[in-house]
């Protein structure tokens, strides 16, 4: 018995709804939508690994691109500069001659006379030191030389009497009314007595040395002025104890002589083998705009300081009216002519690397490097010395781009910095 077909247009039940959306998939269309799935993962990961590689390569082309057309650069002309080259050295001005003077006796300061600020001339009577113990023992060597010489006139004494006694002896002696040894003994006595007067001599001669001596130092008891200046110091009081020497004892005065004064400077060794003995330089002190003084090379040290690789060299300036004071800061300006012209080139076209310091200069469309030497840094430009003539183009500001032997092209140029 045959099964009846269903009408496709019979209307399905609400039963039948439901088991046909719950039924599994067949099998054949389950592996389909897995390999499909499968197949899309691939594709997402080729995508996705190929993208960036496209990107790079696409970059890499642009850039090779771009490397093969000439680079642009802005260069500039070199200015020549200056015939001489001038250098401002720092310095300090120092007396002509100064000196610390201490007490040369013991005592206690009576007066003093002057004080900072006032010139003294040489010679001139400063203080003076009351020196009691000192004149105790002038006054006791004074007494000694006394008793000195009067044990001299008792040893000459002693020694007439002595020739006398000699005399007698040897005149009794050949007579027979005095022994040989009677004359030897008064022979012997008379010796004693002439050297206790060479020995009473000398003592009074010692005896007086030290009274000279004490007088000396008694002179000391007035401090003059070594030299004619001022006094810029002055550290003690009426009543102070003064003690002799400079280990135990404290400064008086100080006295410096500021006509002339020295400035002490630095030269570089660029610099040194340009000064010459005499010649005039010009001196400046920031705080005193209105005065023009000038210097001259009197001396320097004759070797370099292996330390700094200078020269220390001493220029005297006439001070008459006084307007440099010691230990003022002084800037000394030194000219020297230029063995090579030098060229002035913006600070941004020198390169300083491993290779030393140069600059990019364009010759027939393509960049070189000449190395160069710097003269002076003066901020937004730079004074070469050495290796340019004046004639090359070059580059004002060289980026990483350029290197040796790439093909540019100007796009600006100027005159100079």
């Amino acid at each position: 018995m045959n099964a009846p077909t269903p009408d496709p247009h019979a209307e399905l039940s609400r039963d039948d709804v439901a088991r046909t959306l719950t039924a599994p998939p067949p099998r054949g269309r389950s592996m389909a939508l897995v390999g499909a799935a499968i197949a899309a993962l691939l594709l997402g990961a080729l995508v996705a690994g190929a993208l960036p590689r496209w990107r790079r390569s696409r970059a890499l082309a642009v850039d090779l691109e771009a490397a093969r057309r000439p680079l642009p650069v802005r260069v500039v002309k070199p200015i020549a500069g200056p015939p001489t080259r001038s250098l401002s050295l720092p310095g300090t001005v120092q007396a002509w001659r100064e000196t610390v003077l201490f007490a040369r006796t013991s005592g206690y300061l009576r007066r003093w006379l002057v004080d900072i600020g006032d010139h003294v001339k040489e010679g001139q009577l400063m203080a003076e030191i009351d020196t009691p113990e000192l004149d105790q023992e002038l006054a006791q060597g004074r007494a000694a030389i006394a008793q000195q010489e009067a044990t001299l006139a008792q040893t000459k004494a002693n020694l007439a009497l002595a020739a006398a006694n000699l005399d007698r002896y040897q005149k009794l002696a050949p007579n027979g009314f005095a022994s040989q040894q009677d004359v030897d003994e008064r022979l012997a006595a008379k010796g004693v007595a002439d050297a206790n007067v060479q020995a009473a001599r000398a003592s009074v001669d010692a005896a007086k040395a030290n009274v000279s001596r004490l007088l000396e130092v008694k002179g000391f008891a007035r401090v003059v002025a070594p030299f004619s200046g001022v006094v810029t110091a002055r550290s003690t009081e009426v009543g102070a104890l003064v003690t002799a020497g400079t280990a135990s004892g404290s400064a008086l005065f100080k006295v410096s002589q500021v006509d002339p004064v020295r400035v002490f400077i630095s030269v570089p060794q660029s610099f040194a083998p340009t000064l010459t003995w005499g010649a005039k330089v010009p001196v400046r002190v920031r705080e005193l705009p209105q005065h023009a003084f000038e210097g001259i090379v009197v001396r320097t040290a004759g070797a370099m300081d292996e330390a700094s690789r200078t020269l220390l060299t001493e220029v005297q300036v006439p001070n008459g009216d006084g307007a440099l004071l010691a230990g003022t800061y002084a800037q000394v300006t030194l000219e020297a002519a230029n063995e090579r012209t030098p060229f002035k080139v913006p600070s941004g076209a020198v390169l300083v690397s491993a290779q030393g310091t140069r600059v990019a200069v364009v010759k027939d469309g393509v960049a070189h490097f000449v190395p160069v030497q710097v003269e002076l840094d003066m901020g937004s430009e730079v004074l070469l010395s050495a290796g340019l003539s004046g004639d090359e183009a070059v580059v004002a500001n060289p980026g990483e781009r350029l290197v040796e032997g790439v093909t540019v092209t100007v796009a600006e140029s100027k005159a100079g910095p």
